[in-house]
């Protein structure tokens, strides 16, 4: 067989909810089906492989009465200046039915002597470095900041019910943040390790207490094995 002869289609097509499918019935004539032409094999077998590629996909037209939720089912979060890391495992977390099934379980009025956005560094439930401080409902003068759990619950509620881009601000908000860590990358793991254990405070003593680390939890296990034996 002659794989060097090859057959070149090419379009401008843009696919759409109407559009959906796009190709050709006229790739090869049947007359051309020949052994001289490379195209059958000894048996009279057609063997044929095909590639599809894109040259050139620069941009995308979305028409102004496109709604993501209605076309696909989901709805994204808006980035507020750096956040493309909080919002990817915000998706994650979401997306993870149990963990959001635990997280609507929380009850989101917060204890008594739970620890403010001034308290010192080193109180309990307190991280004065990294990517979420401890505002727990204080008024920051635009407003009270809502609880980190509120804030959550209200974010995965609108992911799911909102055919618009879901704002964020409130969850930064609950989270300590000014303008400036807005536009400041964190590291995802110790982001996605600090929310988990504010979570799981958030739960002690209830009956989801430690549901999230049972839910992400694995084990390891070291042996020696004597293969001479």
């Amino acid at each position: 067989l002659n794989y060097t002869k090859s057959v070149t289609k090419s379009d401008t097509w843009t696919f759409c909810k109407d559009g959906i499918d796009r190709g050709w019935h006229d790739m090869v004539r049947t007359a051309d089906l020949s052994l001289d032409n490379g195209w059958l094999g000894p048996d009279n077998s057609l063997c044929v492989r095909a590639q599809c590629c894109v040259r050139q996909a620069d941009g995308i037209n979305i028409n102004s009465d496109y709604n993501a939720k209605q076309e696909t089912g989901y709805i994204g979060l808006k980035n507020h200046g750096a956040t493309c890391y909080m919002n990817g495992l915000l998706q994650s977390l979401f997306h993870v039915g149990e963990f959001r099934k635990i997280v609507y379980s929380i009850d989101c009025d917060e204890p008594h002597g739970a620890p403010g956005k001034d308290d010192p560094a080193g109180h309990e439930g307190q991280v004065s470095k990294g990517p979420i401080g401890a505002s727990h409902g204080v008024d920051d003068g635009e407003g009270k900041a809502p609880s980190l759990i509120q804030a959550l619950q209200n974010v995965f509620y609108k992911l799911q019910t909102s055919y618009q881009a879901v704002d964020c601000r409130e969850l930064m908000k609950s989270f300590g943040w000014d303008t400036m860590d807005a536009f400041t990358q964190h590291d995802v793991q110790e982001l996605n390790r600090i929310l988990c254990d504010r979570l799981e405070e958030q739960m002690k003593g209830g009956p989801m207490d430690g549901s999230i680390k049972r839910l992400f939890e694995g084990e390891m296990e070291n042996y020696i094995e004597c293969i001479d034996v």
